[in-house]
């Protein structure tokens, strides 16, 4: 089952420390039609390289990690 990208960023939004990305001209079984750059953003995301600027990324959106308070 595909899950529409407004349904990810919303998780994504939801989750401490993400990112939401978007490659262009990829329909949602992403890995399949555009693996070279689904590849590539897997690596960049996991080696924890810059995300930013990418040629193929239509949109790249980071949420911080968020910051508990010890003890709580």
């Amino acid at each position: 089952m595909a899950t529409p990208p407004a349904t990810c960023r919303a998780l994504a939004a939801r989750t401490s420390g993400t990112v939401f990305a978007v490659i262009k001209d990829a329909d949602h079984f992403v890995s399949i039609t555009r693996p070279s750059e689904h590849q590539d953003l897997i690596r960049r995301f996991l080696l924890e390289e810059s995300l930013d600027n990418l040629p193929y990324c239509a949109q790249v959106e980071h949420f911080p990690r968020q910051r508990t308070a010890v003890g709580s």
